[in-house]
């Protein structure tokens, strides 16, 4: 993992799981490695963000 995503998966409570998961899905898709990586980037900077996963999001969150 990423520095950033290791740091996401430390910090957010079931940050690491879900990328596991959602990374091995692309991976079954056959997207590239840096793909993955930064999609999960992305999806680490809007965990930090707003301290919850992104499918933890609500309309008053944005």
């Amino acid at each position: 993992m990423a520095n950033f995503i290791q740091r996401a998966s430390d910090s957010i409570s079931g940050f690491g799981q879900s990328y596991e998961k959602f990374s091995k899905q692309l991976l079954i898709e056959q997207y590239s490695p840096g793909s993955i990586k930064s999609y999960g980037h992305k999806l680490a900077a809007i965990s930090f963000h707003f301290k919850k996963l992104p499918e933890h999001l609500s309309e008053d969150d944005c």
